[in-house]
């Protein structure tokens, strides 16, 4: 079940119990963290065979394949002998129900909160439970309790997590100030945990943070520092940052020059990644021609595609393509029942296009708009 594994008790059988025998770690582990009780191990660190019972291994980001790690034994002698072992990393239920994606001291490709299913509370308070001392469960955990709606409970989890050096908790942390989930919003409280998080080279928080400085929101604008934070959450492979990009390089903004050529790069790469914010962002640029030639059909494909992924504002960027009879033949009940769609999911632009539709078609303005 991998439950003795996370982190991994390496039990490494060292031939003797000598105190004046150290060990120097001569191959560490390519992913993952090496740690003893008391500090985290780097690849020059040595230790005594005292400390050897002590030693564990972390895995990290999708480590499933064998992790080899290699010590020298030295004894007072002088006399070298290396000692070499692999581990392999398995990753426990907790892990697979509420990991999250891009999660720096996570260890799976990770969930989306909308895909956390019913049991993960359990299976996560099953691995708090056995592995007090990992941060990465409580945060998940935390996740977990998000997902049911356990907003409170929630919150205290991820900030135990926070408290043990979860980075990703620091910027949820951030993330319910900002959205004043269960407690009341404030921006300028959420910058602190954003700007903590990025510091620490989380692109969730490098994201937040950008966004922030960029903006101006809640903190001076730094449009250069804002930047430079969302093109280094991009590069680690965040979408969010890639959205926020595309709008930037499409339209120019802060004094940052439009370069259309750039801004559809982020899309199409927010695209591959599944992203439905940059379907519906790349169908609008096929549709203008900006940055890519004028594509209908392709335009079409991507709203369609970010739709059935329950994106909020697609199905009014469909709509308006049957409404207007623009790379399709014109069909008003379509784009009535494709506006109707995007009211139902909260677009407001949506909404307003449906009411006016409704008047074009001399019906009266449906009240409930």
């Amino acid at each position: 079940s991998g439950r003795e594994s996370v982190p991994v008790a390496l039990n490494l059988d060292v031939p003797t119990d000598d105190a004046a025998v150290s060990l120097k770690v001569t191959n560490y582990p390519a992913t993952g963290t090496l740690s003893l009780p008391d500090r985290t191990l780097s690849p020059e660190s040595s230790l005594t065979v005292g400390e050897v019972e002590g030693l564990r291994y972390e895995p990290q980001i999708g480590a499933s394949a064998p992790v080899e790690i290699a010590f020298e034994i030295r004894a007072d002698s002088g006399a070298a002998k290396p000692a070499k072992m692999k581990l392999s990393p398995s990753v426990d239920p907790c892990d697979l129900a509420a990991g999250e994606p891009l999660d720096l001291q996570g260890v799976v490709p990770g969930l989306l909160p909308n895909e956390i299913g019913a049991d993960a509370v359990k299976l996560c308070e099953a691995a708090v439970k056995a592995y007090p001392d990992v941060a990465r469960f409580r945060y998940e955990l935390g996740r977990a309790l998000l997902a049911a709606g356990k907003v409170d409970q929630a919150r205290k989890a991820i900030q135990q997590a926070a408290d043990r050096g979860h980075v990703r908790a620091v910027f949820e942390l951030g993330y319910l100030h900002a959205t004043g989930t269960g407690l009341a919003a404030d921006r300028k409280q959420a910058n602190t945990f954003y700007a903590a998080a990025a510091d620490k080279g989380d692109p969730y928080g490098m994201t937040s943070w950008g966004r922030a400085l960029f903006h101006g929101y809640g903190v001076e604008r730094d449009t250069g520092k804002g930047l430079d934070l969302l093109l280094k959450a991009a590069a680690m492979g965040h979408t969010y940052a890639m959205n926020d990009l595309g709008a930037i390089f499409t339209e120019g903004r802060n004094g940052v020059p439009a370069d259309q050529a750039r801004a559809v790069a982020f899309l199409k790469a927010g695209v591959q990644r599944q992203d439905m914010y940059s379907m519906n962002l790349l169908g609008r640029n096929y549709l203008s021609g900006r940055g890519v030639e004028k594509d209908p059909k392709a335009a079409l494909e991507l709203f369609q595609k970010a739709i059935d992924l329950g994106q909020p504002y697609a199905p009014a960027s469909l709509a308006r393509m049957y409404r207007d009879g623009v790379g399709v033949e014109q069909n008003l009940d379509e784009a009535q029942r494709l506006f109707e769609l995007a009211t139902s999911r909260g677009d407001q632009s949506g909404a307003y296009d449906r009411a006016a539709l409704e008047m074009q078609k001399g019906d009266k303005a449906d009240q409930a708009v």
